[in-house]
């Protein structure tokens, strides 16, 4: 005796089929966001090193003032970096700017520049009032 189900071999195949299908799609799309991911991360992390060497050449700038050249450039662009040599300390690179009134350092990693300000701070005239 045969039992009649809704559940035939053709109807089983085409339901696996369709769950195998569907199976590869969001699988598909996982990798796909995964490596969206991987991609924003990697240019955080590379943004984040070009930011670090610009923060360094800040802090140290002082140490360097005689070697900054100085421009009358009111906001430097990438540009204006370009033709400048890396100042290198313990392995962080970096370029100085000065102007009348601020100090700008550069850094790049994996072509992510970043461009930093800090005021050119002058001594006091201790003469004046």
């Amino acid at each position: 005796m045969r039992i009649n189900t809704m559940f035939s071999n053709g109807y089983l195949s085409v339901l696996i089929s369709l769950m195998m299908a569907t199976l590869l799609t969001c699988l598909l799309l996982l990798a796909y966001v995964t490596s969206i991911y991987q991609n924003y991360v990697q240019l955080e992390h590379n943004y984040l090193h070009a930011y670090a060497s610009a923060l360094s050449g800040l802090r140290l700038s002082s140490t360097m003032s005689q070697d900054i050249l100085m421009v009358s450039i009111t906001n430097p662009e990438k540009k204006d970096f370009d033709q400048l040599t890396f100042f290198s300390y313990q392995g962080i690179s970096f370029k100085l700017l000065k102007t009348a009134t601020d100090i700008y350092s550069f850094g790049i990693h994996k072509g992510l520049y970043c461009i930093l300000q800090k005021p050119h701070i002058t001594s006091p005239n201790l003469n004046e009032n």
